[in-house]
């Protein structure tokens, strides 16, 4: 499945509960829970460049697939993310 073009992340279900065990703090939470992230993807092969924009920032991510990759949470934290399950992609988030 090509996942290209523009995004919005319409459900992220347990969400204040994963931002509370990553430590981030409640004013950018809050913040966080009444946004919905646009996602520009463009998949070349295996091989995806994601530039994500919020009302905390924007930033621009490149992955391979089924790899790991470290990537820095609004606070400024790592954490590794994202995996390709059948036609969904995810995000599994491991703080370090």
């Amino acid at each position: 499945m090509a996942f290209n073009g523009d995004w919005k992340v319409c459900e992220n279900d347990n969400f204040e509960a994963v931002l509370i065990a990553l430590g981030v703090p409640e004013q950018h939470r809050t913040k966080m829970l009444e946004d919905k992230t646009e996602m520009n993807i463009k998949q070349v092969g295996g091989t995806f460049t994601i530039e994500e924009r919020s009302c905390l920032r924007t930033k621009t991510s490149e992955w391979n697939v089924d790899e790991e990759f470290e990537s820095p949470l609004a606070d400024g934290s790592q954490v590794k993310v994202m995996k390709i399950d059948g036609q969904e992609a995810k995000r599994i988030f491991k703080k370090k």
